[in-house]
């Protein structure tokens, strides 16, 4: 598998430029097809060259600016005019990184160490995810505990909300019978 993606590398035309945002990509891949001998290696590569012409096909559709959004429109439809107009205000404060190739990947250069610090990046992210999913799951469970429906009795209630309990015990002893009612 390694030799395929060298040959891939080395057979490929890479050409970005920040003037045109085409991406050009050619392979010649006929002279690797023929170096296999396995049909099913020939079928991982044919596999692999359908990939890569839909994702060429998709950077094609994509390359250009997308429309503007027609925000005058969304307002003439939209009874909440302060929504739509929050929105675009948003819109128009989005700024995306100018992502260059070169970025992403240094020639003579591992891709793994061009990519390390965005992997530390998103372990970290993964780290806070997991933590927050286990902390849902708790606060999940216990609110199924603590859940009251139509079919709760009033021992249930009592088990799961002891000073309520206390509470209403403390109103009898004392004759409170309208502590609670609104005035």
């Amino acid at each position: 598998m390694n030799r395929i993606s060298v040959a891939v590398v080395k057979q490929s035309t890479r050409r970005f430029s920040s003037a045109a945002p085409s991406l050009s990509l050619a392979t010649n891949w006929e002279p690797l097809r023929a170096k296999l001998t396995d049909p099913r290696a020939r079928a991982s590569l044919d596999s692999l060259k359908q990939a890569h012409a839909a994702i060429l096909a998709e950077a094609r559709e994509f390359a250009g600016e997308p429309d503007k959004i027609n925000f005058a429109h969304y307002k003439n439809l939209v009874k909440n005019k302060d929504l739509v107009e929050a929105l675009e205000q948003n819109y128009a404060n989005i700024v995306f990184p100018d992502i260059k190739p070169e970025d992403c990947y240094t020639a003579g250069r591992s891709l793994e160490s061009d990519l390390k610090p965005s992997f530390d990046l998103l372990d970290g992210e993964i780290a806070d995810s997991v933590e927050r999913i286990e902390e849902l799951k708790e606060l999940i469970a216990l609110m199924e505990e603590t859940r009251t429906t139509k079919a709760t009795t009033i021992d249930e209630v009592a088990a799961m909300y002891p000073e309520v309990l206390e509470e209403i015990d403390e109103e009898i002893a004392n004759y409170e019978w309208e502590k609670d009612v609104p005035q």
